[in-house]
């Protein structure tokens, strides 16, 4: 009866947001009737569910919800919000362009950009070794790649489906199934991954980097033709930025500190991904006032930083939707 249920929500969900409905308010209402549902149904007891029970059932789905937001926000959102707004702040002061610019010229002379795409996956697989965390992962390298990839002529969605799939393939001696699964057949784990894991891993992820390539401009040239090229050669004025050629680093401040910091070269350290984040942030706060000498004006240009943050925790993509 509960997958019944659930599976009717998610019919429900799924109609409404491709009717343009708002989906933040479409998931939290179909998450608000099927509490209500298990409650008065007598499938679960709410009151389990929360640290500290209202009193009142139906009061106890809100503080459910209430529960969750606190986690999610202090977690998961608080890494969402922090990428969001460093990718910001390193488009304002001219870091990703000067990125941008510099990581183009090869590029523009292969005249084709999508190999680009699996090289990305390539790298984003063997990064996933060192950075178990799906979403750090996928959020470091929104935040670097993804810019990088679209300026240069490969569209959003090609961009975020190689993104997407560079955890597709878990293996390592640090993923949790790898571990599990060595624990199981009574092997080492790090025979496991050499052994074992390795010899087929690797053929699937040149693969898949191949058929990303393929597939991504194929479906590219379909819905708005062969303009990749073109899109490369038009990187305008407007990307061009005055940032020193050594404000290209910046933007990969947190992946660089999130492989230092792992068993890959220092295995004592250990940093999150928010750490990664302020402390790249700390060290460009600093590379600013060194080229600006102006502390008003640097410490000014960190309000874009909590601007965007704010629009990241409101997801301001209506005008998505209505497309």
């Amino acid at each position: 009866m509960s997958l019944l249920l659930a599976l009717i929500a998610i019919i429900f969900a799924g109609r409404l947001i491709l009717k343009k409905y708002h989906p933040q308010s479409v998931l939290l209402l179909t998450g608000i009737v099927l509490l209500l549902i298990a409650h008065f149904s007598g499938m679960t007891s709410l009151s389990g569910l929360v640290k500290k029970s209202t009193g009142f059932g139906p009061f106890d789905a809100f503080e459910f919800i209430r529960d969750t937001l606190s986690v999610r926000l202090g977690g998961l959102g608080l890494q969402i919000m922090l990428i969001g707004g460093f990718a910001t702040y390193m488009s304002a002061i001219g870091a990703s362009q000067v990125l941008v610019r510099v990581t183009s010229r090869p590029l523009q002379r292969l005249n084709s950009p999508y190999l680009l795409l699996g090289l990305a996956l390539l790298l984003g697989q063997f990064l996933s070794l060192f950075i178990s965390s799906a979403t750090g992962l996928g959020l470091l390298l929104m935040a670097t790649l993804y810019p990088l990839l679209t300026r240069l002529g490969c569209s959003r969605a090609a961009v975020a489906a190689v993104i997407a799939s560079t955890c597709a393939v878990e293996f390592g001696p640090g993923s949790g199934n790898s571990v599990l699964a060595a624990k199981t057949a009574d092997i080492e784990v790090v025979n496991y991954f050499v052994q074992d894991q390795l010899p087929i891993v690797v053929p699937v992820i040149l693969f898949i980097a191949l058929l990303h390539i393929v597939v991504q401009r194929f479906f590219d040239r379909r819905e708005s033709g062969d303009n990749a090229a073109q899109q490369m050669q038009t990187l305008t004025a407007t990307d061009e930025a005055d940032a020193p050629i050594a404000w290209l680093f910046l933007p990969m401040l947190p992946l660089v500190l999130m492989l230092v910091c792992s068993d890959l070269v220092f295995s004592s350290l250990k940093i999150t991904l928010d750490t990664a984040v302020l402390i790249s942030l700390a060290i460009t706060l600093v590379c600013e006032y060194c080229r600006h000498r102006k502390a008003r004006e640097v410490m000014a240009g960190v309000q874009k930083v909590f601007d965007s943050m704010g629009s990241v925790f409101c997801h301001r993509r209506d005008a998505d939707y209505r497309r």
